[in-house]
């Protein structure tokens, strides 16, 4: 993903699906929902006008995990790593 200077100010949905999946950028920070608010994970590092691999990794045992360029950026979960 790669967001420019003027979608700094408002909340910008990247991804939003009828199953509740959704990944949004807000206040320099990444949202990802997957069902509940209970799967919610924020991650930051996001520098607005670069390019930036996002992945989001999630399973019934461990959770929700937020990767950005190859790195783990946070988590929510049984095993949260925040």
């Amino acid at each position: 993903m790669r967001l420019d200077g003027s979608e700094c100010s408002q909340p910008v949905t990247i991804l939003s699906t009828q199953s509740g999946v959704s990944l949004v950028f807000h206040d320099g920070q990444l949202h990802f929902t997957a069902g509940s608010a209970a799967w919610n994970a924020r991650a930051e590092g996001v520098v607005v006008g670069r390019w930036h691999h996002v992945t989001v990794t999630w399973s019934a045992t461990a959770g929700l995990y937020v990767y950005i360029d190859g790195r783990l950026a946070a988590g929510a979960g049984r095993c949260d790593v925040r």
